[in-house]
């Protein structure tokens, strides 16, 4: 496939701070393929805030736009977090739909960043007269200040567009909660609309399917069950460890803060494997921050669990305080506190009375329970009559610096002190991590002598002359993706710099005996297959800790492919 195509411009930032989320990716490539044969029901992405979500969905948009597939067209729209009335929210909705159709059957990628007037729009859709019409009818609808209706015509846009012209509009909606609770009706801004179920038909599209997502979970899932059979719902978890570690390195290198081979898989483990707990680590203000410890990894752990100090708090506090300023009472506190101490297993509401002693009726705890699920601070168990913690003891930790004083009595530095501790005793275990960081060091040695400007000497034997310079726009661990929905797993990728340069491709093994042959016609097969989908030139190396036999070395060679091995790099 051609290089990413960066239509929508990615929350993220630098794309190559992306990393990982290769079966999610997979997923959402595969259900977008289904929806050729109507075969795909809209689905609904869960988790809570600063999981990624959005990265993910915005990832997936680039690469539907890149790979071009004139039947997958994506469109994407970020649910107002601010009032807005009907009127206005339904005429950007179907500029923005409308637009970005052009941005894609055009390969015009600039029109999905730039917001364009309702004239500049009018002049698109008289290119087709289906659409000419179609836009005519939208005109009426917000002339007449019909907002009902111009909303249900922009609502239906992409339904109409796949119908038409037998395609497959892919609508991308951000924060779908919001469309509950931020739209209203003009002048009337005391009486929120909810949108949200407005989709009950609109979501049945076999044509053009949603893909929306929520970080109030509690919220969007209440708003989804509504309607019953609609959405399917994916939930997006924490990194792989494998990705999660490669996110170490990654950081490590953009904020510029050393590590080690102790620490990276540490912090994977303390992190839990957290996408957001781990940026935070790196970006951390802590003044006596020292990632090269596993001492120095708690502490500044710790530092970000304050309310007062830490991003990752801070990020908590959103949700602890969108319940506790609507329910502010010891109990409710106490509930909170009790089932996020329990690390494995849920309680039942009667086991939560009798261990509380709560004295609260049933309905009342019921109620409590029921709006701490809403705000995602605690979840349901196996049965509506069952409830567990979040399972993090990061959150914990938050909660407990808050309201453990209160309700424990417990001294604030004692809580910290108790914290670090428990940090201290969880290990990255190195053995575990052993091939994934022999990826890492592999690439920080390659990435070292490429800029001597050798090319590839003293990085495989028998090194090409040329090219002398080899500059990437990135050199990691990568998921190519091919047709559709094939893609293959490159240890270390790197993507030149130049659109008509030479790439780099290096599959890493890192065993203490010989490499069986079967691990040899592999990468053949691999290359072989890279080859006739990369369309640009592509130097591929073979680098196996404990070197190669004989046989081994001229079946490779005779395939093109370079060999390296510890005694050449040094490692």
């Amino acid at each position: 496939m051609q290089n990413l195509t960066i239509a929508l411009e990615e929350e993220i930032g630098n794309p190559h701070v992306f990393v990982g989320r290769d079966e999610d990716l997979t997923y959402l490539l595969n259900w977008a393929q289904r929806t050729k044969q109507k075969a795909s029901q809209s689905t609904a992405i869960l988790s809570r805030r600063k999981r990624g979500k959005t990265a993910l969905v915005q990832r997936f948009y680039n690469l539907l736009y890149t790979l071009a597939d004139p039947m997958l067209i994506p469109t994407y729209l970020s649910a107002p977090e601010v009032k807005t009335n009907q009127l206005e929210f339904a005429q950007s909705y179907y500029l923005s739909v409308l637009t970005q159709y052009f941005a894609f059957v055009n390969r015009q990628p600039e029109l999905v960043s730039t917001t364009y007037s309702w004239d500049d729009v009018a002049d698109m859709a008289k290119t087709n007269d289906f659409l000419r019409k179609d836009f005519q009818s939208m005109e009426k609808w917000i002339s007449e200040r019909s907002s009902s209706n111009a909303w249900k015509h922009a609502q239906e846009l992409g339904h109409r567009i796949s119908a038409r012209f037998d395609v497959r509009v892919i609508e991308i909606i951000d924060e779908f909660q919001y469309f509950q609770n931020h739209i209203y009706l003009d002048g009337q801004l005391d009486h929120p609309i909810d949108l949200a179920t407005s989709y009950s038909k609109r979501a049945e599209s076999k044509v053009s399917p949603q893909l929306v997502t929520g970080s109030r979970v509690g919220w969007l899932t209440t708003i989804i069950r509504r309607m019953v059979g609609r959405y399917d719902e994916h939930y997006l978890g924490p990194f792989t460890d494998a990705e999660a570690l490669e996110a170490v390195y990654n950081y490590s290198k953009l904020e510029g803060e050393p590590i080690n081979d102790e620490t990276a898989p540490y912090i994977v483990t303390v992190c839990f494997n957290d996408p957001y707990y781990i940026a935070q680590i790196f970006r951390s203000r802590f003044k006596a921050k020292d990632l090269t410890t596993q001492e120095g990894v708690a502490q500044t752990l710790e530092f970000e669990t304050d309310s007062q100090t830490g991003r990752i708090a801070k990020m908590w506090l959103e949700y602890i305080w969108d319940v506790f300023d609507r329910i502010n009472e010891v109990n409710t506190k106490k509930i909170v506190l009790y089932l996020a101490g329990i690390k494995e297993g849920e309680k039942s509401r009667a086991e939560i009375q009798q261990d509380l002693e709560l004295g609260l009726s049933d309905p009342e705890l019921e109620e409590r329970l029921h709006k701490l699920m809403k705000a995602d601070i605690i979840r349901l168990g196996e049965s509506n009559f069952h409830y567990q913690g979040l399972g993090d003891p990061i959150f914990a930790q938050v909660f407990r610096k808050l309201y453990g004083p209160e309700i424990e009595n417990i001294d604030p530095q004692m809580i910290r002190s108790q914290f670090i501790e428990q940090i201290k005793q969880l290990r990255g275990e190195l053995s575990y991590y052993k091939g994934m960081l022999m990826e890492y060091r592999v690439r920080d040695r390659i990435e070292v002598r490429l800029k001597e400007g050798r090319g590839l000497e003293g990085i495989v034997y028998n090194p090409p002359s040329n090219p002398k310079t080899l500059h990437f726009r990135s050199f990691k661990k990568d998921r190519i993706y091919l047709l559709q929905d094939a893609s293959i797993e490159m240890d270390l990728y790197g993507r030149n710099q130049d659109d008509h340069g030479i790439d780099l491709c290096v599959e890493v093994k890192d065993w203490k005996d010989k490499l069986p042959h079967a691990a040899i016609e592999a990468f053949v097969s691999k290359k072989a297959r890279l080859e006739q989908y990369l369309n640009r030139p592509a130097i591929f190396v073979f680098y196996a800790s404990s070197g190669f036999t004989l046989a081994q070395l001229q079946r490779l060679a005779e395939n093109g492919i370079y060999t390296s091995d510890a005694e050449m790099l040094n490692l």
